[in-house]
């Protein structure tokens, strides 16, 4: 989503009033396996969260029971309604700044780990279900008015990217990945001791990707 404009141009809006909160991403890829399942006191390794979404959530809604299974669209390009947007006090929001500013997590991991946590909060925090998983092909009709679509399974549509769970493993199409290990051993954020642990981190992904 490089430019959002088209994007923006195409979305039903009263979709997004009627709903709070939608997702710009319809393809499943962080459904419909659960993709944290919060534990309070978890020790988390490099890219690990359960532990720290557990707190978070602690944190952010001390009323509530903290979910046992987490799932949403994937990432954080999404459009809210102001009725949405304010069933929370301003407090609330100038609480979850505070908690990123304030992370105690390694310096190279605190943009990482805050970023992940709220990656798989936003829906909550806009008044959707921890896990939230709406059908691929319903979203396209209804978000974007594409309702001509073929869909294979639930949570993909043919042609368009993200998860297909029978072919290429990232966007269902016959494309992998245009990455590669050089391309992530070149990032200079990665060539320091400091950050040894970040580097070896992406690179395993970036191999288990190439090998795709």
């Amino acid at each position: 989503m490089l430019d959002t404009l088209p994007l923006i141009k195409r979305l039903n809006f009263d979709h997004v009033d009627k709903e709070g909160y939608a997702s710009l991403r319809c393809n499943w890829m962080h459904c419909p396996k659960a993709q944290v399942n919060p534990v309070l006191g978890h020790e988390d390794d490099f890219w690990g969260i359960q532990g720290l979404f557990a707190s978070a959530f602690k944190l952010f809604f001390p009323k509530d029971p903290i979910p046992d299974a987490v799932a949403g669209p994937c990432c954080a390009q999404f459009a809210v309604s102001r009725e949405a947007i304010r069933r929370l006090p301003i407090d609330k929001y100038e609480q979850i700044r505070q908690w990123i500013w304030t992370l105690e997590v390694p310096a190279d991991q605190a943009s990482m780990k805050s970023g992940l946590v709220l990656e798989y909060m936003w829906h909550i925090i806009f008044g959707k279900p921890a896990y939230y998983c709406p059908p691929a092909k319903e979203c396209y009709c209804e978000k974007w008015s594409i309702c001509d679509l073929e869909c294979e399974r639930e949570g993909w549509c043919l042609g368009r990217i993200w998860h297909n769970p029978q072919k290429n493993p990232i966007f269902g199409l016959s494309k992998p990945i245009p990455v590669s290990v050089a391309m992530l051993e070149s990032v200079p954020v990665f060539q320091s001791r400091a950050n040894s642990e970040a580097r070896a981190g992406w690179l395993a992904y970036g191999r288990t990707i190439h090998n795709r």
